[in-house]
C-alpha cells in the first residue's frame, strides 16, 4: 500500500507543468523584447546575463524561437572560436510593424528542414 501524503500528486505535478509553462512564456516574451531593442545581433552568454536565466532555460527558448522563426542565428568569430549570435528574423520584425494578430507560419529552407 502506497504511503499517505498530504498533497495530491497528480494536482501537484499539474501545478508544477503550468508554473513551468508560464515561465517558459515569460523567459521566452522577455528574450524577444531584449533581441526588439538590440542594436544588432547578440550572443546567448550576453541575454543570459542581461536576463538572469541560467543556460538550460535559455538554449530551450533560443531553440523554441529558432524553430517557430522568430529568430535567426549566425556564426561571430570571437577570439579563436566561433560564438553563435541571435537577431530578430526579417519576416517576424515585419509582423511587429503590421496590424496582424498572428504570425505568418516560418517557411521551409530550400533543403526541406
Amino acid at each position: 500500500m502506497a504511503p499517505l501524503t498530504r498533497t495530491c500528486p497528480l494536482k501537484s505535478r499539474g501545478h508544477g507543468t503550468r508554473r513551468a509553462s508560464v515561465v517558459f512564456e515569460r523567459d521566452r516574451d522577455r528574450t524577444l523584447s531584449a533581441l526588439t531593442h538590440a542594436p544588432g545581433p547578440i550572443s546567448a552568454k550576453y541575454l543570459r546575463d542581461a536576463l538572469g536565466i541560467n543556460g538550460v532555460r535559455m538554449n530551450r527558448v533560443l531553440a523554441n524561437l529558432l524553430n517557430n522563426g522568430a529568430i535567426n542565428r549566425y556564426p561571430h568569430p570571437h577570439n579563436n572560436r566561433i560564438e553563435m549570435t541571435y537577431c530578430l528574423s526579417p519576416k517576424f520584425k515585419e509582423w511587429l510593424n503590421s496590424s496582424d494578430p498572428v504570425p505568418a507560419a516560418p517557411e521551409a529552407d530550400v533543403n526541406g528542414t
